[in-house]
């Protein structure tokens, strides 16, 4: 089977991207009689411009390589702010495109606009069924979208017209269902770890130790996750210790305002958080809106007991997470960690075998598999 992966958001070149996306594509690599190659939708960008994004996005045209794979950009015109994506479609390079996906059983979306618009057309071009990726980002920009507008309709045409859209988490399927009038063929896909990145080792053992990793912006609530554990140790008495890892620009305003008791440590690489979730025994992040997190799991896979915010991220995948509605409700879970009503190693643990059984690639990438066999055999 022939998949072309169409995804602007790669980290390439100088653009960051979402990472998540190479981890799917290279753990797909291990399905037998799977090709895969990419097509990277840019906006045309003149080669005079010599700064910035700008400057990027001038280099992104014919063909690339990267990390084994074959890159084709397909170059349109973008208008920024109202229409941004909207002529996506509209492909300048189209002669090169369709050459390019001849042969392709199936195109993966990795996002609604412009990656969907894409591979709407090739479908209409070449007959070639696609399935598209939803994450919260962007579903957060749809619904402020006027649902009366061109624009929008544009979404719907593309979910719409699809075999299957995919969602990393249950409360984007929800949204999903909620916004549009049509029946969507959804499934929700998680990410996963390595099986070889599981390991529980650490139970509590004197002061209980909770951590967060996350960048410091608004939609992180790390205001409130202070608060709330701050209100906690200071009613239970308790000498609990909490760690966040993470910067962004309120690492100034959070340190100096909750320094004092809680330990801001910036940035660290990726050895250095595994061991503090290797010896943490809860991680909390009460992030708004969130696609997936695929902290939650990597804390998950050291031991961790996870708390989460609900409708959001891993909620309803763990049953014995747990997952909180307000900055009451956290501070009311830290208390009852604190002052032992919970059982911490039991649920705990627990968390960590329904982890190691949901969130590893291995059963990650027969998912996907699953749903690429269907989308062809449907021909829709």
């Amino acid at each position: 089977m022939k998949i072309l992966h169409i995804a602007r958001n790669l980290p390439l070149k100088k653009l960051e991207g979402n990472p998540i996306i190479w981890e799917i594509i290279d753990n797909l690599e291990k399905i037998p009689g799977l090709d895969q190659k990419v097509l990277f939708p840019a906006e045309y960008v003149p080669k005079f411009f010599t700064f910035g994004r700008f400057k990027v996005f001038s280099e992104f045209k014919g063909t690339s390589h990267k990390r084994g794979y074959k890159i084709l950009f397909c170059n349109f015109f973008r208008i920024p702010k109202a229409y941004d994506f909207y002529f996506a479609d509209s492909i300048i390079n189209r002669a090169d495109v369709v050459d390019y996906a001849k042969g392709v059983n199936l195109s993966h979306a990795h996002y609604i606009l412009p990656d969907g618009l894409v591979a709407l057309r090739l479908k209409k071009d070449l007959n070639i069924p696609y399935v598209v990726t939803v994450r919260a980002g962007e579903l957060d920009k749809l619904e402020k979208i006027d649902q009366k507008s061109r624009y929008f309709r544009k979404y719907e045409s593309v979910l719409l017209h699809s075999s299957k859209v995919i969602s990393p988490s249950y409360y984007i399927a929800t949204r999903l269902r909620s916004l549009f009038k049509f029946d969507l063929n959804i499934v929700c896909i998680p990410h996963g770890l390595n099986e070889s990145q599981y390991s529980y080792f650490n139970e509590v053992d004197g002061p209980i130790k909770f951590a967060c990793c996350s960048q410091l912006i608004e939609r992180k609530n790390i205001d409130i996750l202070c608060r709330a554990f701050n209100n906690a140790v200071s009613k239970s008495k308790s000498d609990a210790e909490l760690t966040i890892v993470g910067d962004g620009p309120l690492l100034s305003t959070l340190s100096s305002k909750f320094g004092a008791s809680i330990n801001f440590v910036g940035k660290k690489d990726y050895g250095f958080v595994q061991k503090l979730f290797s010896e943490a025994n809860v991680f909390a992040l009460v992030s708004d809106s969130e696609t997936f997190g695929m902290v939650y799991i990597e804390a998950l896979s050291k031991g961790c007991l996870v708390i989460g915010k609900k409708h959001s991220g891993i909620d309803g995948y763990i049953k014995d997470s747990i997952f909180v509605g307000d900055e009451q409700e956290l501070e009311s879970v830290f208390s009852d960690i604190l002052n032992g009503n919970i059982e911490l190693n039991k649920l705990a643990k627990n968390s960590y075998l329904e982890a190691k059984n949901i969130f590893v690639w291995n059963k990650v990438i027969k998912e996907y598999s699953n749903v690429y066999i269907e989308a062809v055999e449907s021909g829709n």
